[in-house]
């Protein structure tokens, strides 16, 4: 009769790669693996691995449930454990994983099992607790597990891994890992362990418990410094090693003392491992490189759920004017977008990544890179490796010379030498053509719309968001401004039939980017109308004064009228600003195109836009 195994974490690392290790090696073992949640997809993932694999669904908080919870799945007695709790998060004191790790020794003695793996960390000597918390704790384990086996017929191996190569991942921290790296260990080396590895030792621990019992064994496979480090990374990706800004891992470092003690201890003692004698015993025990080359691509089953490693390769989106309106409600929807968010890597381009708005993002995940969109070369830099590119150009309504246009073509050029797979750029309509002639100073319409012919004539694969009428320009513009007998005022040149397609850019052009990304092969070569409905200047008042509760009226004024409130600095503008309103007047935003097909869009990716009084219920202090 097959051995029964508990493992615990399975769906993590160190547990799921035990798993794949015995289930490599056709182990006659009845593996019973555990996990918080037996309907996730990790779970389920375990499953289809080996029929030898159960799900046993628990948690190490109450260990004598979870043992009654595996011995009714199991067909025989639970023979082994594979013991292995995380930190209840750095700064938390891994109280919770010191009072898990001794019960679950005891509740293993208690039900008779006979091998009992342990997974702790190097410590540059097996009695050595450090003052790095979460390392003391687990010495803490190993010494209860040691006495508490003593004279009983429970076996025990304890494994002590140094630093994961597989930690090293594409969000917050693994970024904060390999700056703080640079920063406290500075040129000494750090060794690290590939999880498989761990697996490996993991499995045959029980595979040979006679070779395995009463051993501790440190695992390391490479002994690396963060220049040598770095340069096998470029080296075999082409890329620098990603990274974040010093100031706040060291931020980090001094707030969360775990992490500050750990690293000062890489620093001032360091893991102490004889790899050399280790690869004696397993040939197969992989440096760095090695692992890079193996088991770094997107496909690697051995991921746990939702972590992806830097070296993934995933695909990269990059976001134009992340800091702006337009590409920060992209960067916020890509990265709420429980689909986006783990197919993409996001970068954000920005004038000044030293800006608070831009450390933001940082702290987020996000690549942050400068670019300048009157340089190629910038841009080059900034865009390679993009799988999918968001960007849009800013106007000029002072009266010199528009520069949308070179802009537009130099990201659309560079984005064509560099192989971008989807390119979305946020256009509009061409007034001039579209009237023909009759509103010929629409500039920031025209000149989008000469982009959008620029790329359509290049033949990347792209899409195009229109966005409507910023609801912001009420707010932000005064466009709905209090006048002297205290009635607010929309004094608009165009008739009550006028209809504006309203839109909260701030927070809705990421959903209308999200959708087009989502649906990128029906939407190529698309036009997106992204506004939430059309509304009269009547109904933008009413529903004003419903909100707010202050009376309101729209006012009907003549083309001179209208001009008349752009003096001084504004002057500039006033005949774009007036021919901008009398296209929406006739014939229309979107030239009377219906949303309905952009509407539904939306809805078929689960989000849905911020309707007028939705944002004036959010934005009221606007209005005094």
């Amino acid at each position: 009769m097959a051995r029964a195994i508990l493992v615990c974490g399975a769906t993590g690392k160190q547990g799921g790669a035990v798993i794949n290790h015995l289930v490599e090696q056709n182990a006659d073992f009845e593996i019973l693996a555990v996990t918080r949640d037996a309907t996730s997809g990790s779970a389920q993932r375990l499953l289809k691995k080996s029929s030898k694999v159960h799900l046993v669904q628990g948690n190490l908080a109450d260990p004598t449930a979870l043992f009654k919870t595996a011995q009714d799945v199991a067909s025989s007695p639970i023979w082994g454990v594979f013991s292995v709790q995380v930190p209840m998060g750095f700064g938390q004191g891994g109280g919770g994983e010191l009072g898990q790790g001794k019960a679950l020794v005891d509740a293993s003695l208690k039900a008779g099992v006979k091998f009992f793996v342990y997974t702790s960390v190097e410590r540059h000597g097996a009695d050595n607790a450090t003052n790095v918390p979460h390392f003391a704790h687990k010495h803490e384990i190993e010494q209860h597990l040691f006495n508490k086996s003593k004279g009983t017929d429970m076996e025990w191996a304890v494994l002590r891994p140094v630093a994961f190569m597989d930690n090293l991942t594409d969000n917050l921290f693994g970024r904060v890992f390999t700056t703080s790296w640079r920063m406290a260990v500075k040129g000494k080396p750090l060794q690290l362990i590939a999880v498989s590895d761990i697996g490996y030792f993991g499995a045959e621990a029980f595979l040979h418990p006679e070779k395995y019992k009463g051993r501790g064994v440190s695992l390391a496979g490479d002994d690396l410094t963060i220049e040598q480090f770095a340069a096998v990374f470029k080296r075999n990706t082409g890329k620098e090693l990603p990274g974040t800004y010093r100031v706040l891992c060291w931020l980090i470092m001094t707030m969360v003392k775990d992490f500050g003690y750990m690293f000062k201890w890489f620093h001032d003692v360091g893991y102490d491992v004889d790899i050399a004698a280790l690869r004696k015993e397993y040939p197969g025990l992989k440096d760095f490189e090695t692992w890079l080359k193996a088991e770094s691509e997107p496909t690697r089953q051995t991921q746990p759920e939702n972590t992806s490693c830097i070296f993934n390769m995933s695909k990269l989106l990059t976001i134009f004017g992340a800091t702006g309106n337009q590409g920060g409600s992209v960067v916020r929807a890509a990265l709420a977008d429980a689909v986006l968010s783990k197919e993409y890597k996001i970068r954000g381009i920005t004038r000044d990544i030293s800006k608070p708005a831009a450390q933001a993002l940082a702290s987020k995940g996000v690549e942050v890179v400068s670019a300048d969109m009157n340089s190629k070369t910038s841009l080059a830099e900034a865009i390679k490796g993009s799988h999918t590119v968001f960007f849009m150009t800013t106007p000029n309504f002072t009266g010199g010379a528009s520069e949308e246009q070179a802009h537009g073509k130099n990201v659309t050029d560079v984005a064509a030498e560099t192989g971008v797979k989807h390119l979305i750029y946020s256009s509009l309509l061409h007034v001039t053509e579209t009237t023909n002639g009759r509103l010929k100073h629409v500039v920031h319409f025209d000149d989008k719309a000469e982009v959008e012919r620029y790329i359509r004539a290049k033949g990347i694969p792209s899409s195009f968001v229109l966005p409507g009428y910023f609801m912001s320009n009420f707010s932000a513009l005064q466009m709905i401004r209090k006048g002297e007998d205290g009635v607010y005022n929309l004094a608009y040149p165009v008739s009550d039939k006028a209809k504006f397609p309203l839109i909260d850019t701030e927070s809705d052009i990421g959903k209308y980017v999200v959708a087009a990304i989502r649906n990128e092969s029906t939407l190529l070569g698309k036009q997106i109308l992204a506004a939430e409905d059309y509304y009269t200047p009547t109904r933008i008042v009413a529903e004003f004064e419903q909100v707010t509760g202050k009376t309101a009226r729209f006012v009907p004024v003549d083309a001179a009228t209208y001009k008349s409130f752009f003096a001084g600095p504004m002057a500039a503008m006033a005949d774009e600003m007036l021919e901008n309103h009398l296209f929406i007047d006739e014939p229309g935003y979107y030239a009377g195109k219906d949303l309905k097909e952009s509407q539904e869009l939306l809805a078929g990716v689960g989000l849905k836009a911020t309707t007028w009084k939705e944002f004036l219920e959010a934005n009221k202090a606007a209005f005094p």
